[in-house]
């Protein structure tokens, strides 16, 4: 007898919605930029990553990410 023979019935797992999802998108709301974040946000714009994948990264949006790198003069590569 395999598992779904047990006769155990799982509820679906919930998704986050509109709501739920956008309280976590501003946890970080008006933080300061902390060292560490900074050496990294330098590690990945020196390695060439994209400014999408180092805001998520840093669980920052992109503007902050934007804002820092140039106050950091740092140039962040461009989407291809």
């Amino acid at each position: 007898m395999g598992m779904a023979d047990s006769g155990v019935v799982r509820a679906p797992t919930p998704r986050l919605g509109i709501v739920e999802s956008m309280d976590k998108k501003f946890e970080r709301h008006r933080q300061a930029w902390t060292p560490a974040e900074i050496g990294k946000l330098r590690l990945m714009v020196g390695k060439g990553m994209s400014l999408k994948t180092v805001a998520t990264s840093l669980t920052r949006s992109e503007e902050s990410v934007k804002k820092q790198a140039k106050l950091e003069k740092l140039k962040i590569s461009k989407a291809r």
